[in-house]
């Protein structure tokens, strides 16, 4: 497949790819309300940034054999909102970005390929719309409260805490389905029945790497945790402990680790304390300082039998940061480019997607952050597809009736969820080879590659 950039939209990204309303707030009472001059809440609204995308703005990257066509949309709008953190100081602002490229890209697939989405004989066009929030509790859930009555479909942005504000916005409004990305906690979706999430719970995400190494003479264990304030990776090293009893391994410690900038207390005693434990196994539920913790491995000169790290692998900035260390490094990873999976409703597999995507951003490669998005919209499509209707009780009703037998086909993976609402899916095992590129290890019938071990 040939992709070809359309070189005169990219020149003018934020022209083309945005409507763009800054809405200036003026003090007001602390109820949240809304007014011709904006949202109203002092300290959470000012100069919010509103960016929408519809059927009507032209296409960011055409395919040559997939051409734009003349649509007619005879049916109304379908409004897909998230809130997110839009300034480079924010948290999670790389991420975000990565998530706004695969709406905008999925987004406009369906309104100008698919002439958006048919229900009952009728063309709706999507309407993607994104509120600046700033990556703040605080901030994520006035914005989800002013969206959520405006929309269709609420998605939420990366991490469980800010998930849940969109979650219980959606939720209040009685006519919106939330469909979360980043979001692990079961709070999220318990006791939501229109709310869904697209990553297993926190406990599954070593479920199948763990027991492989097992099986490869691995005796014992040690892990660390992420020790940052909500930070929500630490809650992926669950498992180790039932992981230690099922398989008669020795857990020879646990420790809470943070970056202030102090590398020694942060990160070095730890790394001596592990030279002198010496466990098998080293797992590590870190996600924004990786290279830094290796670094400090490296410094001490020493390394495990199995280096395994849950989120960073896969990622462009850890590898250019780490560079041939990432060599036999495991990882966990939801997704990855290799995977053999296809969307049903762009009909993208995720080795082009990863293409598609890598080329719009201008060299970013493809994490599973994007083709998760990817997955939120696709959720919402076939949901609105299946039921023929624009009511949330049948799109949820939808939503929850997957199965194993039969699950919504993305090119992030075959989704089906749990009774609370959370994806019920197998996380990747994954290590990279001496080239550097990251490979699935396990479940071993998805394995592209023969575990390494020891490293």
């Amino acid at each position: 497949m040939i992709f070809l950039r359309n070189s005169h939209l990219l020149s003018s990204m934020i022209n083309v790819i945005i409507t763009t309303i800054i809405m200036t707030i003026t003090a007001s009472a602390a109820t949240f309300e809304v007014t011709s001059s904006g949202l109203m809440e002092p300290g959470v609204t000012e100069n919010t940034i509103v960016m929408t995308r519809g059927g009507d703005n032209g296409a960011l990257y055409i395919s040559s054999n997939n051409s734009t066509q003349k649509c007619n949309f005879d049916g109304r709008t379908i409004v897909l909102s998230v809130p997110l953190g839009l300034k480079p100081a924010d948290m999670f602002y790389e991420l975000n970005l990565v998530y706004q490229r695969s709406y905008e890209l999925m987004v406009d697939q369906i309104n100008l390929h698919n002439c958006g989405v048919r229900i009952n004989g009728k063309h709706h066009p999507l309407l993607l719309q994104i509120m600046s929030a700033d990556s703040t509790p605080q901030k994520t859930a006035a914005a989800s409260e002013y969206l959520a009555p405006l929309s269709d479909f609420m998605f939420s942005p990366y991490s469980s805490g800010l998930a849940y504000h969109v979650s219980v916005a959606a939720d209040n409004s009685n006519n919106t389905v939330m469909i979360a990305n980043g979001a692990v906690r079961p709070d999220v979706f318990s006791g939501k029945p229109a709310s869904f999430g697209i990553l297993p719970t926190g406990y599954s995400y070593l479920q199948q790497l763990l027991p492989l190494l097992a099986s490869k003479g691995a005796e014992s264990i040690y892990y660390v945790m992420d020790g940052t304030p909500g930070n929500f990776v630490k809650g992926l090293c669950a498992y180790v402990p039932d992981f230690v009893w099922e398989y008669n391994i020795t857990l020879m410690g646990a420790a809470s680790i943070q970056d202030t900038g102090d590398v020694e207390i942060d990160f070095d005693a730890t790394a001596r304390n592990l030279s002198s434990l010496n466990p098998d196994i080293l797992v590590n539920c870190i996600d924004s300082f990786c290279d830094k913790w290796m670094a400090s491995l490296r410094r001490v000169n020493w390394s495990p039998k199995a280096l395994v790290i849950t989120v960073c692998p896969g990622s462009s900035s850890f590898e250019e940061q780490v560079g041939t260390d990432r060599e036999f490094v495991l990882g966990v990873n939801p997704w990855v480019p290799t995977l053999k999976a296809a969307d049903d409703v762009v009909n993208w597999t995720a080795s082009e997607f990863a293409f598609v995507f890598e080329d719009f951003s201008s060299g970013i490669g493809a994490t599973y952050h994007a083709a998760a998005a990817t997955a939120q919209v696709s959720l919402a499509v076939q949901a609105l597809q299946q039921s023929q209707s624009l009511l949330t009780e049948d799109l949820a009703k939808v939503l929850s009736e997957a199965s194993v037998s039969n699950p919504f086909y993305t090119l992030y993976g075959d989704i089906f969820f749990t009774d609370i609402g959370q994806a019920d899916l197998k996380v990747l095992g994954t290590q990279y080879d001496l080239e550097g590129n990251l490979q699935v290890v396990a479940p071993l019938e998805k394995a592209d590659l023969t575990l390494v071990y020891p490293m």
